[in-house]
């Protein structure tokens, strides 16, 4: 959370130093993790290695000034 201050989105993902899969995956859900993200950055063209990462922290103030934002 500390990197929201330098950062408008901090997004954590497994597929980085200190970062780790859950230890109840089997290799199957490792291997459809693995095939998802590869999947993802062939169709997108993108250049994430964790694009099904599921922690995403944004600064209020970005998503705010986005056209269409309402105040809360």
């Amino acid at each position: 959370m500390r990197q929201l201050q330098d950062y408008d989105v901090v997004v954590g993902s497994r597929y980085v130093p200190q970062g780790q899969l859950d230890e109840k995956w089997g290799k199957g859900r490792v291997f459809l993790s693995a095939w998802a993200n590869l999947y993802a950055r062939t169709i997108l063209g993108i250049r994430v290695h964790d694009a099904t990462a599921g922690f995403k922290a944004w600064r209020r103030d970005t998503l705010m000034d986005r056209p269409g934002a309402n105040p809360l």
